[in-house]
């Protein structure tokens, strides 16, 4: 990193109010006599940016309107099912786009609001634990990627899906595992759907369900989550079939 671009953040750091200054300023300090190392980073993000861009622009070489959507939730055992659907400006940048689960929430944050704030278009979709109990969670899936792209107020000429054969869908479809891993629209689609969903479980921890640790844990199955299970039972939140009463006892709601 350039000298006088460090003495710039270091002025600036005690002035910055996100929650994040003191793991930035942890990062900084320690990187910051390295500047090969910096550097090294910095190739690295824009090598990663170029290569999720280059995808999306050899699916729509003149530039269509192309749309990346993905699902978070669906492996875990309370909580709902968010989809998210994105078109993204070709000439926008987001350094550090990648796989929602690579990234830190506070990444997440500061990737939504700089694709919100340049002109992207977005659309979200929620399916509760109850409609993924009663119909199973390929059904509910489906249903939910194809709400969110409805959602978008302009119909894409080219929709890229992670792993989901939503045929028959309206223009040109590609179906691909880890989509979200290669083209920026379904990775933007991955961090919308997931900072949304985590936001639920944070707040429904706090607020709604104390003691299963949803605000850590956002509804999956860790350790945390099976303990309290077993000393708690089930709530409204859990899906049924995915809990099973084998697991915790035939617990009843909490």
């Amino acid at each position: 990193m350039d000298p006088r671009r460090w003495r710039s953040l270091q002025l600036h750091l005690p002035t910055m109010s996100d929650g994040g200054v003191e793991t930035l300023a942890r990062v900084l300090s320690a990187m910051a006599p390295d500047p090969e190392r910096m550097q090294r980073v910095e190739r690295e993000l824009r090598r990663r940016r170029r290569d999720l861009w280059h995808f999306d622009r050899q699916l729509c070489p003149q530039r269509e309107f192309l749309a990346g959507v993905d699902e978070v939730g669906r492996g875990a055992l309370a909580g709902p099912m968010v989809a998210a659907a994105v078109i993204l400006p070709w000439s926008l940048r987001l350094d550090g786009l990648d796989d929602s689960k690579r990234l830190s929430s506070e990444r997440r944050l500061s990737l939504i609001r700089t694709l919100i704030r340049h002109g992207a278009l977005w659309s979200v979709a929620v399916a509760t634990q109850q409609a993924i109990d009663r119909r199973g969670v390929g059904a509910v899936n489906k249903d939910l990627m194809r709400a969110a792209l409805t959602g978008l107020p302009l119909r894409p000429t080219v929709t890229v899906v992670d792993s989901v054969d939503l045929s028959p869908w309206p223009g040109k479809l590609v179906s691909l595992p880890r989509a979200d891993g290669q083209s920026r629209a379904v990775a933007a689609a991955s961090v919308l759907a997931k900072e949304v969903r985590d936001l639920m479980m944070r707040r429904l921890g706090e607020e709604a369900y104390p003691g299963y640790g949803f605000e850590r844990n956002v509804g999956y199955g860790v350790p945390e989550h099976l303990q309290a299970l077993g000393a708690l039972g089930l709530t409204g939140l859990h899906r049924r079939s995915f809990v099973g009463g084998q697991l915790i006892g035939g617990g009843e709601l909490a």
